[in-house]
Parts: structure tokens; sequence; C-alpha cells
């Protein structure tokens, strides 16, 4: 989710600001993923997501480093900052928890 004030940023060409959006479009990605849908991100990733936003590790856990990742692979290219945007595939235990809500 982004601020009041971040599309005009955008618009002036703020690199920070270009970043931030491709890794919210990176979460857009995610919920496009046949096996997550909007049940899975709603009741998987966005719980997730919001309960570690505060907290020290949060651009290193599994929702928001999966987003980097599937941003990093749709436009080709990674993040300039690396270390705001660490990127990485989706582990078998997490993609486990897309089944698990399939079965229940």
């Amino acid at each position: 989710m982004v601020g009041k004030g971040a599309y005009t940023l955008l618009g002036k060409g703020n690199e920070n600001v270009k970043e931030l959006f491709r890794h919210e479009f990176g979460h857009i990605l995610q919920y496009r993923q046949s096996f997550v849908g909007l049940e899975g991100f709603y009741k998987v990733i966005a719980p997730e997501s919001l309960l570690t936003s505060n907290m020290s590790f949060a651009n290193s856990y599994w929702t928001e480093t999966w987003a980097n990742h599937l941003s990093n692979n749709y436009f080709g290219s990674v993040f300039n900052n690396l270390t705001k945007y660490p990127s990485s595939p989706l582990s078998i235990f997490n993609f486990s928890k897309f089944l698990a809500l399939k079965l229940f």
C-alpha cells in the first residue's frame, strides 16, 4: 500500500518511488498466481504481510521477498536497492499454505 503523494513523486522520476510501485506490483503478481487467487491472497499473504509490516525483518519476510522475485521476473531486471528489496522464490513450505487452504 502506498501513501498519498506517491503518484506525484512517481511522475517526477523518483527512483525510490518507482521501486516501491514495482514491489507493490509484485503483490498483484502474487494474487494472479493460479494457486493463490483472491482467497489465498487475503487469507495467507495479506494477514502475514500486515502482521510483519512494522517488524525489523519485514523486508526479508517471505511475502515481500516473493513479491520482489515475481516483479524481477516480470520486468526482467532486479531492484537497484537489494537491501530494501531482497528477492527469493516461493518456498515449498509457503506453497503448502496455499495447498492447505484449498483442502480445507
